[in-house]
């Protein structure tokens, strides 16, 4: 304990230095504002093409799977973590005086703001943090203005994001309106394939991710009906829209050049 009760005594102002990052999201937010030396480890999923958009950058830093033990022996002055993994650890470690900042999913780009500032603010780094805010706001508003068109984020067994969710802000930035808001859907949720082929949106807008597995929810993605059920399809790069970050905007740019199909 003799280390907590050191750290405990340390400079309230001091920024941390050595930094554990719990989730997918909090490890790419982690890569993109604090020095690299700062950060002690990320996740094992930060290395992953097909889940990090900064997969390149987190090559070298050592990874955790999650256990309380393994991010007690790192030592760490700091942890950032998502509100809905890694439960148990987060509340051990929080018994061990260690500070936690935690991070709900984002749902649209004021929380991603939201969440560049807080975490700059956590890390010491409010200028790196001002730096990426600036560079998120230029991005949004150099966005090209499209014509309206109508869209629906279709996942394996049906799965879609409805209101309240960083796909449909993503999907309203550019010009798209999210048919799946229309029949109801809140957050992500079930889109039945009867409904969406009475929406008939403009594009069907599909995910890289395990794509090619084969397992009954991608049976879904290849029915025959799902061929006239939109003007098009579209695959989106799951790994631009996981997580809230300055990225979104390049799935914006993708959906936005998309050109209206009826």
């Amino acid at each position: 304990m003799a280390f907590w009760a050191a750290l405990s005594g340390a400079a309230a102002n001091a920024a941390p230095e050595r930094i554990v990052s719990l989730s997918l999201c909090t490890d790419q937010l982690l890569l993109t504002l604090a020095p690299r030396e700062r950060i002690t480890a990320l996740t094992y999923l930060a290395t992953r093409p097909d889940l990090s958009t900064l997969w390149q950058e987190a090559h070298g830093i050592p990874q955790v799977r999650g256990s309380a033990e393994e991010v007690l022996s790192l030592q760490p002055d700091l942890v950032l973590a998502g509100t809905f993994g890694a439960r148990p650890t987060v509340r051990l470690l929080r018994q061990f005086g260690i500070p936690i900042l935690t991070l709900p999913p984002a749902e649209d780009f004021a929380s991603v703001r939201e969440q560049i500032r807080q975490v700059a603010e956590a890390i010491g780094e409010p200028g790196r943090g001002a730096v990426a805010l600036a560079a998120l706001d230029q991005d949004l508003a150099q966005l090209a203005i499209t014509p309206p068109r109508t869209g629906a984020f279709y996942r394996q067994s049906g799965y879609t994001s409805g209101s309240g969710t960083l796909a449909d802000a993503i999907m309203q930035a550019a010009s798209m309106a999210n048919v799946a808001v229309a029949a109801g859907v809140r957050g992500s949720g079930y889109l039945p394939l009867e409904r969406l082929l009475i929406e008939r949106p403009d594009w069907l807008i599909t995910s890289d991710y395990k794509r090619d597995v084969p397992t009954l929810g991608n049976r879904l993605l290849s029915h025959p009906a799902l061929r006239g059920a939109a003007g098009g399809e579209f695959v989106l790069p799951g790994h631009l829209t996981s997580c809230g970050g300055g990225w979104n905007v390049r799935a914006t740019r993708l959906l936005a050049a998309l050109p209206p199909v009826r």
